[in-house]
C-alpha cells in the first residue's frame, strides 16, 4: 500500500485553524510557501469557517483544492470574532473580506445609532452587499 509506505505523514484529516507550518507541508500538495500563505491567511480572516476559503489562498487551484480538501477539517470554536460594537474602522478594513469604504459604513452606522443589537441589522440596513454579508458574518459578533 502507497499510504503505508509514508512514515513521517501525519494522521489526517488535521485540524486547519490549529495546525502549524511543519504539520501542513506534511499533507500531500502543501509545500512550505502555501503552508505558510494558508498561515498568514487563517491569521487575517481570524480563522478558517469553511473549506472554500482555502480557494481564496494565492496558490491554491481548483485542482489543488480537490487534491488536499479532505485532509483537514475545520473547527469553529477556534475562530476569532470581530466584535463589531468595539472595533474601529483601521482594525475592520484589515479583514479580508471588508474594504475601507465598507468599514467606514459599518461604524458611521453604529456612530449614529449606537451599538449594533443583531448583526442582521447590517442586512436589513443594506450596508453590506448581501455576498460580503453573508462571507463576514460568521466572524461578527455583537455582544
Amino acid at each position: 500500500d502507497e499510504k503505508s509506505g509514508k512514515k513521517d505523514m501525519i494522521s489526517l484529516p488535521v485540524p486547519i485553524n490549529l495546525s502549524d507550518s511543519a504539520n501542513l507541508i506534511k499533507i500531500k500538495g502543501i509545500g512550505p510557501v502555501l503552508s505558510a500563505r494558508i498561515i498568514k491567511y487563517r491569521n487575517l480572516l481570524g480563522g478558517y469557517v469553511r473549506k472554500e476559503q482555502l480557494l481564496e489562498v494565492y496558490g491554491v487551484t481548483n485542482e489543488r483544492f480537490e487534491e488536499i480538501r479532505d485532509a483537514f477539517y475545520i473547527d469553529t470554536a477556534n475562530i476569532l470574532p470581530v466584535f463589531l460594537n468595539e472595533v474601529d474602522v483601521n482594525y475592520l478594513s484589515s479583514h479580508p473580506y471588508l474594504n475601507l469604504y465598507q468599514a467606514r459604513a459599518l461604524i458611521r452606522y453604529r456612530e449614529v445609532n449606537g451599538r449594533f443589537v443583531d448583526i442582521d441589522e447590517i442586512i436589513e440596513n443594506q450596508l453590506l452587499p448581501d455576498d460580503v454579508f453573508n462571507k463576514i458574518k460568521p466572524y461578527l459578533n455583537v455582544d
